[in-house]
């Protein structure tokens, strides 16, 4: 990036500090002398830190409710319906290390509009019961039991620790 008249990332800071995470040099590593593992936590650590020095990407999104009369055994009754649809316009930091699908466009959507529906698809699933705590799970529940109270007693959670 040397004479690149490219904004300053946010990872850049002039606060003095103790830590330094990743230091950046000239020096090639060799990663021969690495384990697989060690491999790839290296170059996990280094792509984001070439990411983080590119431009930011531009994404449109656009999210979409609509409303479907269909019958069942009681009555007509209204199914509804919603997703979101994003569209990249500028890739950005995307471009480093990923392979990007090509994009399908969206048809014009006016609210309010009738729009005919092509296919329908049935998912069954079953629901299944909440998992079990662990001791892990448990601990942490009990350090914050504090966050989802309310009233007078919260205050003496939160400062407790539960």
């Amino acid at each position: 990036m040397e004479g690149a008249e490219a904004p300053r990332p946010r990872c850049f800071t002039d606060k003095p500090m103790n830590h330094h995470g990743i230091i950046p040099t000239r020096k090639t590593p060799n990663l021969s002398e690495r384990t697989e593992a060690e491999q790839k936590v290296y170059l996990a650590c280094a792509k984001q830190f070439i990411q983080a020095l590119l431009p930011a990407a531009t994404v449109e999104s656009l999210s979409v409710r609509a409303s479907i009369d269909v019958e069942d055994v009681i009555e007509r009754q209204p199914a509804l319906f919603a997703g979101t649809f994003k569209r990249i316009i500028d890739p950005g930091w995307m471009t480093a290390f990923e392979d990007h699908k090509e994009q399908k466009d969206l048809p014009p959507l006016v609210t309010g509009a009738n729009t005919p529906v092509e296919a329908v698809r049935l998912h069954e699933a079953r629901t299944q019961p909440p998992k079990h705590f662990t001791l892990h799970d448990l601990l942490s529940a009990m350090l914050n039991a504090g966050r989802h109270v309310d009233g007078e007693d919260a205050e003496a959670l939160r400062k407790l620790k539960g």
